[in-house]
């Protein structure tokens, strides 16, 4: 029987970073942390993630891809293919990207409809938006 290890997922941003992480039965995700993220400390970025993926002992990790509503990548996709690349260099994982259209917004009307403010809730809004990329991505990947 094969052990399986952890999964994380990671919904980037240009102001923060969401992070995931799957149990060990990679069944169900769940936010974990919120990464302030700026261009000027992109490589203390990459090293706070490729620890809590090494910490984790993760062997995937699971990435937003921002799409269009028609399905093509959105401008962002650049960036984040970038930011994914220099993330690999980092971390002895497989990158898989997932597509996160309306993950951001399915995460705030999920915190709206507590009646807690997206403003007062953005870090967890994050951590929501991760952990519904990985969730897709452990549902469509679940063994049968």
């Amino acid at each position: 029987m094969t052990t399986l290890r952890p999964a994380m997922g990671i919904d980037y941003g240009k102001v923060r970073i969401g992070v995931a992480f799957s149990d060990l039965t990679r069944s169900f995700a769940f936010g974990q942390k919120t990464i302030a993220n700026s261009r000027k400390k992109t490589d203390e970025v990459i090293a706070e993630l490729a620890t809590l993926a090494k910490e984790r002992d993760v062997d995937t990790i699971v990435i937003g891809l921002p799409a269009r509503t028609d399905g093509k990548e959105s401008d962002m996709a650049n960036e984040v293919r970038a930011f994914a690349d220099q993330l690999a260099e980092a971390v002895d994982c497989r990158l898989i990207f997932e597509d996160e259209r309306f993950t951001s917004k399915i995460a705030q009307d999920n915190f709206r409809e507590t009646g807690l403010s997206s403003r007062k809730a953005r870090d967890v809004i994050d951590q929501r938006a991760a952990e519904l990329i990985l969730q897709s991505y452990l549902d469509k990947n679940r063994p049968r």
